[in-house]
């Protein structure tokens, strides 16, 4: 669906934080376009792959899926949406401004907010909510810094083995490492697909072979991943940052929609090297000196 000027963060991100936080809830309130099911709304091969995890229904294991949105907050797939465009994700103009602290600052909001659907509205809440349930967490490491202290905090209500969390970009969090399960890029050669749904996908592997504890997960990926040969690596010449910056420009004059992992991509793709968060941190700059 056309997302409308007025709901993408974009157009607010001259505002203070409490005021933009204010002002964006009230478009999202108040607001006459149609709505649509979340679980209709979302695109791309992540949520595809989601959607899909309902079908181990058929097996006994009934999911229900929740969308971590950075517009919305915390809301069930069935929560009924307004088309929208903001994210955790570096990479885009509509990001949640001033870094790791403003995404966690903006989760933290989002929670204050009754939002869409009469539901919990923090991953804490879920799993006090329904302390029999597994609680299965699969998230960017983008979206695991904003939701870094939700996370945390659902951690410590749970009950031992309850809950996890599947962030393959997640490497180094003494709160978190109890709960991560081992996921990185060696198991492309098990489930498939971009590195981009490798998270999900290695969810749906799992329920698909009938693991569902934290105990069973962790020692099915574990094995999987010890038989996966080593992830590639490429030879390629440091590039400087007037040099990244100056591809990146040329870039987007080319296609200003074009976006920061796409574009990383096609950078590395040239035999060039250039770290992601360096990467990010130089697009992050182009955009905004474009603005």
């Amino acid at each position: 669906m056309a997302v409308p000027d007025a709901l993408r963060l974009r157009v607010l991100n001259h505002l203070a934080p409490s005021a933009r936080m204010k002002t964006w809830v009230r478009r999202l309130s108040h607001n006459s376009a149609p709505t649509i099911p979340a679980v209709e709304l979302y695109a791309g091969e992540h949520w595809e792959v989601a959607r899909h995890l309902c079908d181990s229904d058929a097996r006994g294991i009934p999911v229900e899926l929740w969308v971590c949105s950075a517009g919305y907050g915390l809301i069930p797939a069935a929560a009924e949406l307004l088309p929208y465009s903001a994210t955790f994700s570096v990479d885009s103009p509509d990001a949640i401004p001033d870094g790791n602290a403003g995404a966690a600052r903006w989760w933290a909001a989002l929670q204050s907010w009754d939002g869409p659907a009469a539901a919990p509205r923090s991953l804490a809440a879920l799993v006090e909510d329904d302390p029999s349930s597994r609680v299965i967490v699969a998230l960017s490491a983008p979206y695991v810094r904003a939701c870094r202290l939700d996370l945390i905090s659902a951690a410590v209500s749970a009950r031992p083995g309850q809950f996890s969390v599947v962030s393959a970009g997640t490497k180094r969090d003494a709160d978190l490492t109890p709960y991560l399960l081992p996921v990185d890029a060696r198991l492309q050669h098990v489930v498939g697909g971009t590195r981009q749904a490798l998270n999900v996908r290695a969810v749906s592997h799992l329920l698909t072979v009938g693991a569902t504890s934290h105990a069973d997960m962790e020692a099915s990926l574990t094995v999987l991943l010890a038989k996966q040969p080593p992830v590639p690596r490429y030879e390629r010449r440091r590039a400087s940052d007037a040099e990244v910056r100056t591809f990146i420009r040329r870039r987007l004059r080319a296609d200003n929609t074009a976006t920061h992992s796409r574009l990383l991509r096609e950078f590395r793709n040239s035999d060039r090297a250039c770290e992601q968060s360096r990467f990010a941190d130089l697009f992050r700059a182009e955009l905004s000196e474009a603005r």
